[in-house]
């Protein structure tokens, strides 16, 4: 990922945070929200929008980088020479680690966005340690802050987290809301793919009938395929 210098960052602050930001999260959308979901990779570029082109302090968004570069590091039993970047041994290590970075900037940039999108990555976090019931409680109080776009982040993750605690009826009680109020940053149809893949066992006729809407609406797409996809694998009724 490119590096921009000081000078460039106080010429086009806001342009340049988006540039990075997208670069970044693109590069990472699978591992970032691999837990919650095939609609994650929708989310991840609405959410390097929201956050580096609203982001207005310069240190809070480095502050947030940096623990972002722990969240995405390396998990490996030994260091790769030509590893340069930040490792771990193991997952565990590397989410705990990540929590206490995020905190950090929570708590050193209280008020910015970067310090809400903290504790939306700690709640991640907790979720990658099997700390269910304290990042449902995170993702709970962030479900009610920030704008609209946040807002539906946070209840796609949580969402997500219902599901990982057999809460299947609270989870789709969820999506379904986030479904008849789409948002830039979880559109209708990432809603309406978590939906299908919860009923994929409980009701897969349902979530049959889910998938090819989405063949039809967004047809010769990725969409599309994953869709059809998701049909080949639903059990024989």
């Amino acid at each position: 990922m490119a590096r921009l210098t000081k000078q460039e960052l106080k010429k086009d602050e806001l342009g340049s945070q988006l540039g990075v930001g997208l670069d970044y999260f693109m590069h990472h959308r699978r591992p970032l929200l691999k837990w919650i979901g095939i609609g994650g990779g929708v989310v991840v570029v609405a959410l390097a929008v929201m956050l580096f082109l609203r982001s207005r302090n310069q240190n809070a968004s480095e502050a947030f980088g940096k623990a972002l570069d722990t969240y995405h590091a390396t998990v490996t039993p030994m260091k790769a020479p030509e590893n340069t970047g930040k490792w771990f041994a193991t997952e565990p290590e590397r989410y705990e680690a990540a929590i206490k970075d995020f905190t950090t900037v929570s708590n050193e940039h209280s008020g910015t966005s970067a310090a809400r999108w903290a504790k939306y990555y700690i709640a991640l976090s907790q979720v990658g340690l099997a700390k269910y019931a304290e990042a449902e409680k995170q993702l709970q109080e962030l479900s009610g802050e920030g704008d609209a776009d946040f807002r539906s982040v946070a209840k796609m993750a949580l969402a997500g987290t219902l599901q990982k605690q057999s809460k299947a009826t609270d989870a789709e009680k969820i999506l379904k809301e986030l479904e008849q109020n789409p948002t830039r940053a979880v559109p209708k149809v990432t809603a309406q793919m978590a939906l299908a893949d919860i009923y994929r066992t409980s009701n897969p006729g349902q979530a049959k009938t889910i998938y090819q809407e989405i063949e039809k609406e967004f047809p010769e797409s990725s969409l599309a395929e994953m869709a059809s996809a998701r049909i080949l694998e639903l059990p024989a009724q």
